[in-house]
């Protein structure tokens, strides 16, 4: 099913410190880092990560410090005898809190107190808060309680990096403005779509400008890279993975309780829970019945508004409710229904570098969009793009310059494609397939066409900007359609992909840099 063409980056090292740096707009880069507006870590916080670093940081000097600020002192006292923490003993002192709890919750708290002050004093109308610090919280909330149950030593950096997860947004905002308000609604104020959008349109991601954002506050690896990888936590290093997988379950458990329908985000975590920590469904249980009891607390001691409260158990029983009722539905599903919640549901369908669906994605929605179109006979097509000479521009500038094409010309692809209902997807390392239903030949070609010129004038900036000579990069196109449940020579999906493979042969023998069509190979 999957296009039998040999993948020219297939053997492209991966470099296991590619989080140290940002594939992103150098301009936007630039802009972002300019901005005055930034947010900024208030003399303590930034004190307070200089001290910890060192591990023989002297506890009583480290208490005196945060003592210095009585509002941050009387706040994470309040917090440490709440029942987030569940202390046997009452906390009355910064040093005692240190010695009962250790180093990192007491970091964590400042540096979270800290960040929310920072953000607190931008009130812009245009920008949903609440949504904000509700994603935030609950997040920061689930997987610390999810990292307790799993026995991780990171608990605190957990909920840390849950707090931080979106900080890249706020740069945005306070960047961009008016353009960043138009890219979240467009996106629906879904997390999902919003960073599908940011690449589209700009280019680069929140996760990865917050990430940015960290390493400029001197934050440690324990935070940068969560904050780099919650919106695909597969593709995370594997040292940091375990605070990445928390954070990326967090998420899971805030969509439950904010979604409209939790079944499936429920289904979610509990599988993930399972798959990455080996919790059990009563365990799963008891984490998430902590982590909703907590947030209405938690909300309170960091002076947050995060919209209405629930009672948790309330919570509990309507999303239990949803998900029986999601299990009672499963058996009941249609095999076409079972290969869209595939395709769309799961990390196992999609690229960790891109977040598009990967080859087993592919086939999905390719099998199920035949089967969508075959009652009406409508057209389906398909560009095989293979991008030649990522290899050479790794070995000569290194990964991330190989990834900048990459993401640049998926950009791109996802520009031109999208509007007209085009599944862009990551079936190799250098070969994306196009997925057009109800889309005919010619506007495919139309369409690429367009895409060549815009990508190729923005390509000869990125290569100079990374010292690699023009002509390295050559962008081939191979264009087929089938008319689902047809007589015609290319009536199925297996046949549709074998049509648009000979194509892309061919424009690669041709050179490469151009489109062919099924009719042009044969």
């Amino acid at each position: 099913m999957i296009p039998r063409l040999a993948d020219p980056c297939d053997t492209i090292d991966r470099d296991p410190d590619r989080h140290r740096s940002d594939l992103m707009n150098t301009e936007l880069l630039e802009e972002v880092l300019d901005c005055p507006n930034l947010p900024s870590l208030p003399a303590i916080a930034v004190r307070v990560i200089e001290m910890t670093s060192d591990q023989n940081v002297s506890l009583d000097e480290l208490a005196k410090l945060i003592q210095t600020d009585q509002a941050m002192s009387a706040r994470i006292l309040r917090t440490v005898n709440s029942s987030f923490y569940g202390l046997r003993e009452r906390c009355t002192t910064i040093r005692k809190a240190l010695v009962m709890l250790g180093l990192s919750p007491v970091k964590s708290l400042v540096l979270g107190f800290s960040l929310v002050s920072s953000i607190e004093l931008d009130k812009d109308p245009r920008f949903d808060y609440v949504a904000y610090w509700r994603r935030g919280l609950f997040t920061a909330a689930a997987a610390k309680a999810v990292a307790d149950a799993a026995k991780l030593h990171e608990a605190d950096e957990c909920f840390l990096s849950g707090l931080l997860q979106d900080i890249g947004m706020i740069a945005l905002l306070r960047t961009l403005g008016d353009d960043y308000i138009e890219i979240i609604e467009a996106a629906d104020n879904d997390h999902r779509k919003l960073v599908r959008q940011e690449l589209v349109v700009l280019e680069a991601q929140h996760p990865d400008i917050g990430a940015l954002l960290a390493q400029r506050w001197r934050l440690p690896d324990q935070l940068t890279v969560p904050i780099k990888y919650h919106e695909r936590p597969t593709a995370a290093p594997n040292e940091h993975h375990h605070i990445v997988r928390a954070v990326a379950i967090g998420n899971y458990a805030h969509d439950v309780l904010t979604d409209d329908e939790p079944a499936q985000a429920l289904k979610r975590y509990y599988d993930r829970c399972e798959q990455w920590f080996g919790l059990k469904q009563s365990q799963a249980d008891e984490a998430f019945k902590r982590f909703a009891h907590n947030t209405e607390e938690l909300s309170e001691l960091f002076s947050l508004d995060t919209g209405d409260a629930k009672d948790p158990a309330e919570l509990l029983e309507i999303a239990d409710s949803h998900l029986i009722k999601l299990a009672e539905e499963e058996p009941r599903r249609s095999p076409a229904a079972d290969q869209l919640a595939h395709m769309l549901v799961g990390e196992e369908s999609n690229d960790p570098l891109t977040g598009l669906l990967n080859a087993r994605g592919f086939e999905s929605a390719l099998t199920g969009t035949f089967s969508a179109l075959r009652e009406g006979q409508e057209p389906v097509s398909l560009a095989q793009v293979v991008i030649d000479g990522l290899k050479i521009v790794q070995e000569r500038a290194g990964v991330l310059a190989s990834d900048a094409v990459l993401i640049r010309a998926i950009a791109f692809l996802q520009k031109h494609f999208e509007p007209i209902g085009g599944i862009v997807c990551r079936v190799g390392s250098s070969i994306l397939s196009i997925i057009l239903p109800r889309v005919s030949s010619n506007q495919v070609i139309t369409t690429v066409e367009q895409f060549q010129v815009q990508f190729n004038a923005s390509l000869g900036e990125l290569l100079n900007q990374i010292e690699v000579e023009a002509g390295t990069i050559k962008l081939s196109v191979g264009v087929a359609t089938a008319i689902p449940g047809s007589a015609g020579e290319v009536s199925t999906d297996e046949r549709l992909v074998a049509a648009a493979t000979r194509a892309v042969q061919s424009a690669r023998t041709a050179g490469g840099n151009c489109v062919k069509t099924h009719n042009m190979a044969a």
